[in-house]
């Protein structure tokens, strides 16, 4: 069942045009964890609001070297929500000790630390596929571009 996960009101509809009373306008308020639905996320509305809303930057996990991927504007309790590119996430998670994973057609999956099955799904974010790490209460640490140097790893994937 596709849910738009939102609780204030407006008075828009969502791409989809579902029934937005109590609901943010999906096509100005872009948050991609607030939808499931898939009409809206793959209209090209939401496309480009999502390209927009993620910004270039620097994560790392643990204390681990840091890896060029897309972060959103706000944080979880200071965390990063990041996305990391496909071409980079399963080495990096390798690299990391990252719980035992498995990379599907729609994500990564993996056992959290509380046991319970997660999957950062599959997004597109300026044309680069992308696992979006951003909604599983991982904690990710941020880091500036002066103290580790950046390299072009967000190249779109093949």
């Amino acid at each position: 069942m596709t849910q738009h996960l939102i609780v204030w009101p407006t008075d828009s509809s969502f791409v989809c045009r579902a029934d937005a009373l109590g609901r943010r306008d999906s096509r100005r308020d872009i948050d991609p964890t607030l939808t499931d639905c898939r009409r809206c996320k793959t209209s090209p509305v939401w496309q480009a609001a999502l390209d927009g809303y993620y910004r270039p930057g620097l994560v790392f996990f643990d204390d681990c070297e840091p890896v060029n991927a897309f972060v959103r504007p706000r944080t979880w309790n200071g965390w990063a929500m990041p996305c990391l590119p496909a071409s980079l996430a399963p080495t990096y998670l390798t690299e990391t000790g990252f719980y035992d994973f498995e990379v599907k057609a729609d994500g990564i999956h993996y056992i959290s630390g509380n046991g319970n099955p997660e999957t950062a799904p599959a997004i597109t974010i300026r044309g680069t596929k992308c696992y979006d790490f951003s909604t599983q209460g991982l904690c990710w640490n941020t880091a500036q571009p002066d103290t580790h140097g950046a390299t072009d790893q967000t190249s779109p994937a093949a």
